[in-house]
């Protein structure tokens, strides 16, 4: 038989876990952030290394460091970096950190490599570099800071799952050497997970303009009764189409030729004059939100009801458990031994 105290512990253990287990499923929501950027690899190309005696690497490159420098036709010497992006985030800042002494206002820059691929390694061969592009993709601007660090801003590339960028010296006489890149090299932010209604096209607005012009040609049209042998007079108009929109009182003009044959009808009556269709009154008030982001409207309003409701249900269980512990009910439902 359980003593007093031993029954406080498993109603308390009990309730611990009862705890634990609410605020583990809280804890686990959708849309949590991928996985960081994970560090592929990293190498350097020295044009003077034509691939049959490599040169010595200069004294200040560590070992896994780069090695950056200018020439007269080309780099001397530049670097590359490689990184797995998670699935959900994109590159926003690569930061290397200067070994030894630069040249005075060093200045560098990084290109797109599009394989995305090279061979890892220090001081290759300049002839198995791989191809970088600063021309289709702009060249990114190095910033050199007092820390001893080179940082580039990366938040306006484009990237997909692999990032690989080729680092450059920007003039001849430029040069430095980096210690060795690892994952925290690059800082990234997650990705904006785009609307599943984003895709969907804007419902275009109604075009009332034509509707608008039919209807007030419609009552033109029927100001006049055509089937009482009535002709509507256009003043000093040609033409005799009914469609026009200047319109006057069937009259006498005083200066007319009365050696001419004028046949004049009699107008018709008001009482047979087809009333003018009123012109359609004009949308005074707002147009509506397209549809799109009506329906995200609507989903995000349930969306934060269901997350209400749920917390309100949570909680509730919770202090249901509590409540059956103190008053010495087990997990399962039973009483706890004495």
């Amino acid at each position: 038989m359980a003593t007093q105290p031993g029954r406080k512990r498993l109603r308390l253990l009990g309730a611990g876990v009862v705890v634990a287990a609410a605020i583990g499923a809280g804890a686990v929501a959708p849309g949590s952030p991928a996985a960081a950027a994970n560090f592929v690899r990293s190498g350097w190309w020295n044009a003077a290394n034509n691939g049959t005696v490599a040169p010595p690497a200069p004294p200040d490159v560590p070992d896994g460091g780069l090695s950056i420098q200018g020439g007269p036709s080309g780099p001397g010497a530049f670097g590359a970096v490689a990184f797995d992006l998670g699935g959900r985030e994109l590159a926003n800042s690569l930061k290397l950190e200067i070994a030894g002494t630069p040249t005075p206002n060093l200045a560098v820059k990084a290109c797109v490599i599009p394989s995305g691929d090279f061979t890892s390694g220090s001081n290759q061969p300049m002839s198995t570099a791989p191809t970088y592009d600063c021309d289709h993709v702009q060249a990114i601007a190095g910033t050199v800071g007092a820390d001893g660090t080179i940082s580039f801003d990366l938040s306006a590339l484009a990237t997909g799952s692999r990032l690989a960028l080729a680092i450059l010296p920007a003039g001849t006489t430029d040069r430095a050497a980096t210690q060795t890149p690892d994952s925290s090299s690059l800082q990234t932010r997650p990705g904006v997970e785009e609307n599943a209604n984003s895709s969907a096209p804007a419902e275009p607005a109604p075009d009332t303009s034509s509707t608008n012009s039919a209807a007030a040609a419609d009552a033109g049209a029927s100001s006049y009764d055509t089937s009482s042998g009535a002709t509507p007079s256009y003043g000093s108009s040609s033409s005799s189409s009914p469609s026009s929109p200047s319109l006057s009182s069937p009259s006498l003009s005083s200066n007319f030729d009365s050696g001419a044959s004028i046949s004049m009808t009699t107008p018709a009556s008001p009482a047979d004059v087809a009333p003018a269709a009123p012109a359609p009154a004009g949308n005074t008030e707002a147009a509506a939100p397209p549809a799109p982001i009506r329906r995200a409207a609507a989903a995000a309003a349930h969306s934060d009801l269901a997350t209400k409701v749920g917390g309100l249900m949570a909680l509730a269980l919770l202090f249901a458990a509590m409540a059956a512990y103190v008053r010495g009910y087990g997990l399962m439902g039973g009483r706890v031994a004495d």
